[in-house]
């Protein structure tokens, strides 16, 4: 999502009456996934719920043409974004 997009949602979301941040973060970043649940935990003091979906497709093309870059973003994204969410994530339901 777009900065842009994010600060329109947290408008809207607003707008209704609710709370809302918005941080962007490459999920691929274990740095940024941490980041964004400290400033999660920051601003609501727990997470209730996640919602870990982030994940792009890559490209359809033969296994030995496939370019190294883009497998990593994928992996990065697909791979690493749902395990960082999750190793970060997890403990604060528990606290």
């Amino acid at each position: 999502m777009s900065k842009e997009g994010g600060e329109e949602t947290v408008s809207l979301i607003q707008e209704l009456g609710a709370e809302a941040i918005f941080v962007q973060a490459d999920v691929g970043s274990r740095d940024e996934v941490k980041q964004y649940v400290d400033e999660t935990v920051k601003a609501f003091g727990t997470i209730d719920m996640f919602f870990n979906n982030a994940g792009i497709e890559g490209s359809v093309t033969k296994l030995a043409e496939y370019p190294d870059d883009l497998f990593e973003k994928v992996v990065d994204i697909n791979l690493k974004g749902v395990f960082y969410g999750m190793k970060y994530v997890i403990p604060n339901f528990f606290n």
